[in-house]
C-alpha cells in the first residue's frame, strides 16, 4: 500500500493523484490498514474541547475539500480531521493546473481557489457517511470567492450560511480568514471588519443548544500589529482558538530554480519552507493568548523534529498536509510512535507537558 502511494500515485500530477486516491481507497483493505496505522498510547490521548482524540495529530484543511476521502483518512492514524475548505456556494476554483510539487524543497504550491461542492452538498454528505467514521472531524469554512458568487449575500452572511449548514455535522468549525488564492480572500484580516464577523460568530453560537468550538485560521504573513488586534478581538468575542498558519505567498530561499517558480506562477507555499514562518506566528499567538487558548499548529511538519517544534512553541494539537503527501500512509503512525517514545525518554507522562516549553527542543530526539 505504501509502495503504491509513493511510486504510482506520485507519477501523476497532484490533482489527478487525488482523484485516483478517491477511487483507490475502495480497493484497499481499509480494516487491515487501520490496524497497521493505529498507534495507541495514553501519553498521546487528548481532547479538542470535549471531543476525545486518540492522538494530537490531525489532517489540515484543504486536503479533502468535499469529505470524499474520509474512508481512507479514517484508517491512517489521525487523531482528528479538518475537512474543507467549504464555501456557502459551489465553487469550481481557479483554472488548472493549480497545484504543483516542488520535490527538491519538499513543498507544494497551490492556487486552487477553493474548489468545493458547497455547504449544502458537503453537509448532506457528512450527515450520511456510512459506516460512521471513528476519527472526529471539524470543517473549515471560507468565504465564497467573488468570481463564484451567484447570491446577494454579504460576506458575513456567506460565512454564516456555511456555519448554519456545517455546525451540526462537525465537532468544530474553523473559519478561514486567509486563503491566499482568491483576490477577495483577506477581507477579514482587517481588524475592524473582523470584529463584526467575530460578533456574528459569537451570536450564532449563543443561539445554539449544543456548544462546539469555533476557531480562526490565520496567515503567516499577517504583521505583528494586526495579528495582535485580530487575536485580541477573537478572544473578546469568545472565539475558542486559532489554527496557525495557512500557506504563505513568500517564496524566498527555495532550492527550486527561479525559472521554474516563474513558470508555476502565483500560489500558496506549503511544506518544509513554511516551517520557520509558521512557527514564528505560532509563538506570537501563544504569547498573545498567554497559552490560554486552543492552538493548532500547522505548516511545515515533515518529520518528528518539526512536530516537536509545534508543540514546544505552544500548539496543543498539530496538523499535517504536505508531509502526509510526501511521506505516505504511515506518516501519522510514525510521528505518533516517535512522539510517544520521546515522552518515555524524557520521563513524561503525557506529551502536553511539553506545550510551550522550548527547552525540550535542545534535547536529543528519538
Amino acid at each position: 500500500m505504501q509502495w503504491i502511494t509513493q511510486n504510482i500515485v506520485h507519477l501523476l500530477d497532484p490533482e489527478s493523484a487525488h482523484e485516483v486516491s478517491k477511487k483507490l481507497q475502495y480497493l484497499l483493505p481499509l480494516p487491515l490498514l487501520g490496524k497497521k496505522c493505529h498507534f495507541d498510547s495514553d501519553r498521546l490521548k487528548t481532547y479538542l474541547a470535549e471531543t476525545s482524540l486518540s492522538n494530537p495529530i490531525g489532517l489540515a484543511g484543504g486536503f479533502d475539500k468535499n469529505a470524499e476521502l474520509v474512508p481512507l483518512l479514517d484508517n491512517v492514524g489521525f487523531g482528528f480531521l479538518e475537512l474543507g475548505s467549504v464555501t456557502a456556494e459551489p465553487c469550481l476554483g481557479q483554472p488548472k493546473p493549480r497545484i504543483f510539487r516542488l520535490k527538491k524543497d519538499k513543498a507544494l504550491i497551490n492556487r486552487m481557489g477553493l474548489p468545493n461542492k458547497g455547504a449544502d452538498v458537503v453537509s448532506e454528505h457528512l450527515r450520511n457517511l456510512r459506516p460512521s467514521p471513528k476519527t472526529p472531524w471539524g470543517v473549515n469554512i471560507s468565504k465564497t470567492p467573488d468570481f463564484a458568487k451567484t447570491s446577494s449575500r454579504t460576506a458575513i452572511q456567506d460565512y454564516l450560511y456555511s456555519l448554519e449548514k456545517l455546525y451540526p455535522v462537525a465537532e468544530y468549525i474553523c473559519v478561514n480568514l486567509s486563503c491566499p488564492n482568491t483576490k477577495d480572500s483577506k477581507t477579514f484580516e482587517e481588524p475592524k471588519l473582523f470584529e463584526e464577523l467575530a460578533k456574528q460568530l459569537n451570536e450564532f453560537r449563543k443561539s445554539r443548544i449544543n456548544y462546539k468550538p469555533i476557531l480562526i485560521k490565520l496567515s503567516p504573513n499577517l504583521d505583528a500589529k494586526p495579528l495582535k488586534q485580530t487575536v485580541e478581538l477573537a478572544l473578546k468575542y469568545n472565539i475558542d482558538g486559532f489554527v496557525v498558519s495557512n500557506t504563505t505567498t513568500e517564496k524566498n530561499n527555495l532550492i527550486t530554480p527561479q525559472k521554474d517558480l516563474k513558470a508555476i506562477g502565483a500560489g500558496g507555499l506549503s511544506g518544509k519552507p513554511l516551517l520557520e514562518a509558521a512557527n514564528k506566528q505560532l509563538k506570537r499567538v501563544y504569547d498573545i493568548t498567554e497559552g490560554k487558548s486552543l492552538l493548532i499548529g500547522v505548516g511545515g511538519v515533515m518529520d518528528f523534529e518539526s512536530l516537536l517544534q509545534k508543540i514546544c512553541y505552544g500548539a496543543q494539537l498539530v496538523q499535517v498536509y504536505t508531509g502526509f503527501v510526501y511521506n505516505g500512509l504511515f506518516f501519522v503512525h510514525n510521528l505518533a510512535k516517535k512522539l510517544d517514545q520521546f515522552c518515555i525518554n524524557q520521563g513524561l507522562s503525557h506529551y502536553s507537558e511539553m506545550i510551550g516549553r522550548q527547552e525540550f527542543l535542545r534535547l536529543k530526539s528519538v
